[in-house]
């Protein structure tokens, strides 16, 4: 990681960690929103790379921002286990979209990342009930069921889930929302299942859930295991009963969901219709309905179970309390910062065997992202050199804009056609693909299957032709910017509504499970079902779909495909605000095997999600441009005195419309001159670069041996630098150390003068037993000092000496103040020790001497 830090793209290797330190850098010194999209075919890395970006972030930024960074990672597995499922394609596919947004506070070099939150996008609740041969349902039900099994985990109480541990001694094969399409996996349910279900509890323990929370999160996904087990029969009336030979599976999920069990089986099997005249009578389902309405229940457990675990991550992510003073020093509105960095994992295009609603929505949101790259890297590109007046080769840049058009737009988009068809009296799925058809019949995306007109290969009239033939039932073809997509309509209103009597979340909201009864009274009709609560106030646009009621308020319904686009609408809002970096994950092969590297099938991919046509774009375009004045300021430095002279006094104007005419020869000048210096031709300037009205454009090999030759110039400028700083650093350490010695020997001098003195004015003491121990002999004392002249008798002469080695002493500790320091930095750390030590002995021997003095005196 650390050989990616500030360094410019293209210097290292290809890796997601230099976009993220791009990001990075972007965000905390230039203070300008983030965003790294990331997309691909299932299967081929998004996840992974969102957590390398994540795990840069942690590791090149502060220690708030880590455990920051850490808490997000924290929460992989808890979203992976209730968000990802096995699929033909992908053994770990994530069934669901995330925004990951990391926010920044404060200025400048104290700018730090504060605090994240998560957005999720259209769960696949469906994959609850019902999913394809060969594919599983969410991952953390069979970790449940594992669990329960073994009972390995110590968090939960397993006493109210003894029929769910009875019925999983049999395996995945013992529940039928488990074993629907399994093909002999036995380790589905295993010991290593069981591991991830610790996993789980112990990463719900962690974000701040009560050990009363995680045993109702225990208890619901057991209660939607059990659900699935209940059957229904007919009764003489043809109507639906639970069959008494499996009735005791609601009999035990009845008691985890804190329900009465009688209660539930009236809820499942008929709901009560209140009339105009004030009269309630009931109404009875078949078999067929009260399949629907236990399938619907339990993909509406499932689902707010996932959108609590949602608003508790975000809970765990959010920053901490704050005065407004303190936001206002971190640069933060409200509680919100003003910037961020967006991590965008979405879900793969898919075109399976059957294609429903769900593989609509997700090739849409897709679809709509393909359109924002190529706006943003292609059509902006081409664009900015008109209105610059460069000239570059003709370029055909792909429009998917009404693909995108047939799906999203007002009133007539097929998302809005399947909302306005769910509303009328009597709708049905044969309605709806009649109207798609008859409202879009000259749409050069859309075509009934094996017509052979999708592209607009056909006239309009052979298109109306086609599209008049009746049998076409409810399947139709849409050309997408990856492929073409037969989808089959049947259930399409369904899946939209999921319609749910409202009884059946009454009773729930009633129930004696608080967390259960908190997710069932939330008003979620004005929210999307899929969103986390915590983020529903920063949405951009519109509203979610609203409750809607039939009969006096009996049916609750949801509009899915509205709910999403709006979603989608501001999703891409806050796309829009930021600085977009992206991410294309590429698969290798179609069949996930090692170490086998398709090459045609890896084109397809480049191809279909535009890279191709983007490399066309800046192989005979220039990638890089920026304004004349910012590159002559930031390649100054490659360029001789005379070429850089006028970018030094150029003002911060210089980049407006007109911009002053030497600026066009000074950046002619620097880069001639940088050309000379890297042994390049003239040739190799002309044909990398172009000059705008207002900027300069390159090619990508200018710009990387430019970056390149920066960081050398400005390697030997630091190293330059350096050696004068230590030189000069030395050279005061040399001067202080020379007056220390000086000042040393000066206190020396004037001490040993006084111990003459003394010795004189004793004789027949021993001098050498002087405190001062300064190495005075008997003979020196025989004649007088030569600086002090003839001994008198008396102390006279001994204090004047103190005197003198008492101002030598301040002049030494005046030395140590403004030298120390640098001595310490140069000289070695024994040498400074012993002079340190020295200094010390003097400072003792004076006092000592002084204080003898005093004495004698006395």
């Amino acid at each position: 990681m650390d050989s990616y830090r500030g360094r410019a793209l293209g210097v290292m290797p290809p890796h997601v960690f230099a976009l993220a330190d791009r990001a990075r850098r972007m965000i905390l010194s230039e203070r300008r929103n983030q965003s790294v999209v990331v997309s691909g075919e299932s299967g081929a890395g998004k996840t992974e790379s969102c957590r390398a970006i994540v795990n840069y972030l942690a590791h090149h930024s502060r220690h708030e921002a880590e455990g920051l960074c850490t808490a997000m990672l924290s929460a992989s597995p808890l979203l992976e286990a209730f968000g990802c499922a096995s699929t033909l394609r992908n053994k770990n596919s994530s069934r669901f979209g995330k925004l990951m947004q990391i926010w920044a506070s404060g200025s400048g070099g104290a700018a730090t990342f504060s605090h994240s939150s998560i957005e999720t996008y259209l769960l696949e609740k469906g994959r609850v009930s019902h999913h394809a041969a060969g594919e599983h349902t969410f991952h953390v039900l069979y970790y449940m069921a594992a669990a329960a099994a073994r009972r390995p985990d110590a968090t939960l109480d397993w006493s109210p889930l003894a029929s769910l541990s009875n019925a999983a001694a049999g395996g995945a094969a013992a529940f039928q929302l488990l074993s629907q399409g399994m093909s002999g996996d036995s380790d589905a349910c295993g010991e290593a299942a069981a591991a991830e279900f610790v996993r789980v509890t112990s990463a719900l323990a962690a974000l701040g859930a009560t050990g009363a929370e995680i045993q109702s999160v225990g208890q619901i996904l057991a209660a939607v295991l059990l659900l699935g087990n209940v059957s229904f029969c007919a009764d003489s009336e043809d109507k639906a009963v639970v069959d008494c030979s499996r009735g005791v599976w609601l009999d035990a999920a009845a008691p985890l969901l804190g329900v009465d069990p009688a209660s539930l089986g009236v809820r499942l099997t008929s709901r009560t219709v209140h009339s105009g005249r004030g009269s309630t009578y009931a109404i009875r389902y078949t078999v067929a309905h009260a399949e629907g309405a236990r399938d619907g229940l339990a993909r509406e457990l499932y689902s707010r179970l996932f959108a609590w675990l949602v608003a508790r991550v975000n809970a765990s992510l959010a920053p901490p309390a704050a005065s407004p003073e303190t936001q206002a020093a971190a640069g933060c509105v409200g509680t919100v910062p003003s910037n961020y960095i967006a991590i965008l994992d979405i879900f793969g295009f898919e075109s399976l065997a059957h294609n429903s609603l769900e593989q609509l929505l997700i090739n849409h949101a897709n679809e709509t992202l393909q359109q924002f790259f190529m706006e943003r890297t292609m059509r902006a590109e081409l664009l900015m050199y008109a209105e610059e007046g460069v000239r570059v080769p003709p370029i055909r840049v792909p429009d998917n804009g009404r693909c995108v058009d047939l799906v999203h737009m007002r009133p007539n988009g097929i998302a809005w056609l399947i909302e306005d068809e769910g509303s009328m009296p009597k709708p049905s799925d044969e309605s709806l693909i009649s109207r798609i058809f008859s409202t879009h019949t000259d749409h050069a995306s859309l075509a009934p299957p094996g017509s052979g007109v999708v592209g607009g290969g056909r006239t309009h009239a052979s298109r109306r032709a086609v599209l008049g033939l009746g049998g076409m039932g409810t399947r139709f073809v849409v050309a997408h910017f990856a492929a073409e997509v037969e989808y089959d309509a049947a259930g399409f209103l369904a899946k939209n509504l999921d319609v749910l009597h409202v009884e059946l979340p009454a009773l729930l909201g009633a129930s004696t499970d608080p967390l259960l009864a908190s997710i069932f009274n939330t008003d979620q009709a004005a929210t999307d079902e899929n969103a986390a609560p915590a983020n529903q106030a920063a949405r951009g646009r519109g509203e979610a779909p609203k409750a809607r009621t039939r009969g006096q308020g009996t049916l609750r319904t949801r509009g899915l495909a509205g709910g999403f686009t709006r979603q989608l609408d501001a999703l891409m809002a806050t796309l829009a605000a930021t600085t977009p970096h992206y991410v294309r994950c590429i698969k290798p092969n179609a069949q996930q095997a090692a170490d086998d590297f398709d090459g045609a099938y890896v084109t397809r991919q480049l191809a279909c999600t535009g890279v191709l046509a983007v490399i066309d774009v800046q192989r005979l375009g220039f990638p890089v441009s920026m304004p004349k004045i910012d590159f002559l300021r930031a390649y100054r430095c490659l360029g001789t005195r005379t070429a850089t002279t006028r970018a030094s006094a150029a003002p911060a104007a210089a980049a407006a419309p007109s911009p002053p005419a030497g600026l066009d020869s000074a950046c002619t000048n620097l880069l001639l001159s940088a050309a000379a210096l890297l042994g390049e031709p003239a040739s190799w300037v002309e044909s990398g670069t172009a000059l705008g009205k207002s900027k300069l454009f390159l090619r990508e090999p200018i710009v990387s041996r430019l970056e390149a030759a920066k960081v050398a110039a400005w390697s030997g400028a630091a190293t330059a630098m350096q050696a004068a700083a230590r030189r000069y650093v030395a050279r005061r350490a040399a001067r202080a150390l020379a007056a220390i010695v000086a000042a040393h020997a000066a206190a020396c001098e004037a001490l040993r003068a006084c111990a003459e003195c003394i010795a004189l004015l004793n004789r027949g003491g021993e001098p050498g037993a002087s405190p001062l121990h300064l190495g005075v002999s008997r003979s020196d004392l025989g004649a007088p000092h030569p600086h002090l002249g003839a001994p008198r008798a008396g102390g006279g002469s001994a204090r004047a000496h103190l005197q003198a080695a008492g101002r030598a002493l301040e002049q030494l500790a005046g030395l140590w103040r403004d030298g120390g320091e640098a001595l310490a930095a140069c000289l070695p750390e024994e040498a400074y020790t012993r002079l340190q030590a020295r200094n010390t002995a003097l400072e003792d021997a004076v006092t000592e001497a002084v204080e003898r003095e005093e004495a004698r005196a006395a």
